[in-house]
């Protein structure tokens, strides 16, 4: 937990708070402009919900969907290990 909190107190305040503003903003039917390569990470619940999910990005050719193997909203902490295999995997494509 103590991690968590560092790296939220250490987090650039304008760069969440701008990337905070244009998630909330955006118009998801418009997803199929974004043509950088997209990482997107859930939770293992999410996995309840893939076709739904598969249905929200299927305009968005760029998108590399994966869910974690175990944990909740902080993957990052909770499946440390499956977190850093599959970011180093996406970085390195």
């Amino acid at each position: 937990m103590d991690s968590i909190i560092s790296w939220s107190i250490k987090s650039d305040r304008s760069t969440f708070a701008g990337m905070y503003c244009d998630f909330s903003s955006t118009d998801s039917r418009e997803i199929a402009l974004v043509k950088c390569p997209s990482f997107i990470m859930l939770e293992p619940i999410f996995t309840n919900y893939k076709s739904a999910i598969d249905e929200q990005f299927k305009n968005m050719k760029t998108a590399n969907i994966q869910y974690a193997t175990k944990g909740l909203h902080f993957i990052m902490y909770d499946d440390k290990a499956w977190y850093d295999k599959a970011l180093s995997n996406f970085i390195n494509q």
